[in-house]
């Protein structure tokens, strides 16, 4: 290999995006069902609730949220 392509490929490894890593835990909340949602969203498939107090707690430790 010549020397300054084995340089630049030194270089191009160094400039490499690194995965980050997330050590985030995920947390599953029970949603609610719910047929109030559907009236006050026509159009749109909403047939369960969770409440955003209980999402911006977990969040507020550092968790993701999915809804179960």
């Amino acid at each position: 290999m010549y020397p300054t392509a084995a340089v630049c490929v030194c270089l191009l490894m160094l400039n490499a995006p690194t995965m980050a890593i997330n050590d985030r835990p995920i947390i599953g909340i029970l949603s609610q069902e719910t047929y109030i949602v559907r009236y006050l969203f026509p159009g749109r498939q909403y047939d369960s609730f969770i409440s955003a107090s209980y999402v911006k707690f977990l969040e507020s430790a550092g968790a993701r949220v999915v809804p179960i």
